[in-house]
């Protein structure tokens, strides 16, 4: 019974944050380096290039779409390209 309440409020809580994630700007949610790295996989720019235009390694990039993933509540990449491109719609 505690167990399901936790697990149900948990549920809620997320529920909860996505839906205020989404509804902040772009700006305010990400750094100008992630907004940039978004942009370029939104036009179709693959991690290596992104990373050889920028003057950064690779995993930087990785690491920049990650924590881009994170602040925007998305699970792949692909997700977080389409909630930054819905986002910066506004």
């Amino acid at each position: 019974m505690i167990r399901s309440l936790f697990l149900a409020a948990t549920d809620a809580a997320v529920a909860l944050a996505r839906r205020r994630a989404t509804s902040l700007s772009a700006a305010t949610m990400l750094t100008s380096r992630q907004r940039e790295v978004l942009g370029a996989l939104a036009h179709g720019r693959q991690t290596k290039e992104i990373a050889r235009d920028l003057g950064i390694k690779e995993s930087t990039v990785k690491t920049h779409i990650a924590k881009a993933c994170h602040r925007l509540g998305a699970t792949t990449r692909a997700q977080a390209v389409a909630r930054y491109v819905q986002l910066t719609k506004r």
